[in-house]
């Protein structure tokens, strides 16, 4: 699964996720991610690694996976590395999951005992 990936957006659709009515430039987060996630899902399209009837699918979903907040400005090249940091997190730490062969399973909340690691 893709968590963040960097996207240029076209020249062509800046006018459209951004307000230039006010002296301070908004970014319209909501068209911004549905722009994303055209990309995204686009490119995987393209490899082959997802058909275009579940694209369709995925956009027609009202909680896509595909988020975009512009809030965080950040001022510093420290705090661009932290927010730069948090993106790149993963959203689950794979060495905090236990597989219950049993139930068929993936348990989140399980850490490995020491000697598992």
């Amino acid at each position: 699964m893709v968590k963040h990936v960097g996207q240029v957006v076209p020249i062509e659709d800046i006018e459209k996720i951004l307000d230039f009515t006010t002296s301070v430039v908004r970014i319209d987060d909501s068209r911004l991610a549905e722009i994303f996630a055209r990309e995204v899902l686009a490119m995987l399209v393209r490899k082959e690694l997802l058909s275009p009837e579940w694209t369709e699918r995925i956009l027609s979903w009202p909680h896509s996976g595909f988020n975009v907040h512009s809030l965080v400005r950040a001022k510093t090249k420290i705090e661009a590395e932290r927010v730069g940091k948090y993106m790149l997190r993963p959203i689950l730490a794979l060495d905090r999951l236990t597989f219950l062969e049993p139930e068929g399973k993936v348990d989140p909340s399980s850490a490995p005992s020491p000697g598992e690691r």
